[in-house]
């Protein structure tokens, strides 16, 4: 290690760290013009943040506590006077693509947690069901043993809501019925734990409706594809009479 790199490792105050910057660290002119800008964007988001008039009118897009769009971000920005593609830098930035985030996961060798697996699956299982049945609610009972952290379940119901007409006495009024239909019940649980994180997992999947597997058929497969190598049993049984 190099005298200016022993040094930019130590700590100390932020004085101290800047004057060991400037006595010992060399720039590239794209660094340079880098640092130029980042420092320069800081100082116009100081000046905007101490000049109450820039954000004039933009409290009025804004409702306290809640969540917004990101049009709303495009909105904001254009008030403050903001191209557009600087919020799309931004967004890419924050709020990279999944393809972005797995190229990088990759790069690295990073491997997913047992609960990150479990999550993943989850999500992307209860998406599918709520896309192709829009008029459904999917309700998704999940179960994580805090005691247990090696297992976790969840069902997969779904909700459907109607109205009916009732009668009494000459009055009548419409009264709102709810179904559930159980339609799956997902288990994981740790195989084996590896000191590398590469933990090997068992998924069983019960079947309590043929419209799971028909909606959920290739997601699963998806899945089971992209986390095969810490998949190390894997079994799908049904629980109904095939007609």
């Amino acid at each position: 290690m190099t005298p200016t790199e022993t040094s930019l490792t130590r700590t100390g105050s932020l004085d101290q760290r800047l004057a060991l910057l400037k006595s010992e660290k060399s720039l590239s002119e794209r660094e340079c013009l880098d640092l130029i800008a980042h420092a320069d964007a800081l100082r116009q988001f100081d000046e905007r943040k101490d000049d109450g008039s820039i954000f004039e009118g933009v409290e009025q897009l804004l409702v306290h506590g809640g969540d917004y769009p990101v049009t709303v971000a495009y909105e904001i920005a254009q008030s403050l006077g903001i191209p557009a593609s600087y919020v799309e830098q931004a967004i890419d930035l924050h709020y990279p693509s999944a393809d972005t985030q797995l190229q990088d996961i990759e790069e690295h060798g990073a491997v997913p947690t047992f609960l990150t697996i479990v999550n993943t699956y989850l999500k992307k299982l209860e998406r599918q069901l709520q896309d192709d049945l829009p008029q459904n609610k999917i309700k998704q009972d999940v179960v994580h043993d805090k005691y247990n952290p090696r297992w976790a379940s969840a069902t997969f119901v779904k909700v459907s809501t109607h109205q009916t007409k009732k009668s009494f006495l000459g009055w009548q009024w419409n009264k709102s019925l709810r179904t559930e239909i159980k339609l799956a019940y997902c288990s994981f649980r740790v195989y084996w734990e590896n000191k590398t994180g590469k933990d090997k997992f068992n998924l069983t999947v019960d079947l309590y409706d043929p419209l799971f597997l028909r909606i959920c058929g290739s997601t699963l497969k998806e899945l089971n594809q992209h986390f095969q190598p810490q998949i190390e049993y894997y079994e799908v049984k049904y629980h109904y009479v095939v007609e």
